[in-house]
């Protein structure tokens, strides 16, 4: 099930972080996977290293438990645990 959380940005966030993903580097995903994930895994993601991953990890951190500590409960399942961008400090 997936589930539409409006107005969890601001539309200049948006756009902020739309800009900075716009100029950077991706690489392929299945540098982060498993041997057999790596079979079937097809995807382009912003290295875990980073500057512009780092830069917008400590810009955003703030802003994501804030929104997600304020969601009811059933809308937390929504937001991701583990999310790079949002908890990981380098």
């Amino acid at each position: 099930m997936l589930v539409t959380i409006a107005d969890v940005l601001k539309p200049d966030e948006l756009a902020h972080i739309r800009g900075v993903l716009e100029r950077t580097t991706w690489v392929d995903g299945r540098v982060t996977a498993g041997d057999q994930a790596a079979k079937v895994k097809n995807n382009l993601q912003v290295p875990i290293d980073s500057r512009p991953r780092r830069n917008l990890a400590k810009s955003y951190s703030a802003r994501y438990r804030e929104i997600r500590n304020s969601c009811r409960p059933y809308y937390r399942c929504a937001f991701c645990r583990r999310c790079s961008i949002a908890t990981t400090q380098a």
